[in-house]
């Protein structure tokens, strides 16, 4: 497992995507999970929903196993959504 820890960039994203596609190359990752938080007024005293958005049916089922509810946002994005 690697994992990357940081702010995400407000500008080259597709620099910061060939950085973290070069060390998965490197190390002949096979799946890659991005995670990332949404803005909201959700109080902090409630469970927080996880949702997950995937590039594939096979993912997508295998994401079923975890309960997660799977987004149909649209409008402005971030890394882990693009």
């Amino acid at each position: 497992m690697i994992l990357f820890l940081g702010t995400e960039p407000n500008l080259n994203w597709e620099e910061y995507a060939e950085a973290i596609l070069g060390v998965a190359e490197e190390f002949a990752v096979v799946t890659i999970y991005l995670l990332g938080g949404v803005l909201d007024k959700i109080p902090h005293t409630r469970e927080p929903d996880v949702s997950c958005a995937c590039s594939s049916d096979q993912l997508r089922e295998e994401m079923r196993k975890y309960s997660v509810q799977f987004s149909n946002y649209e409008g402005p994005g971030s890394f882990s959504t693009t």
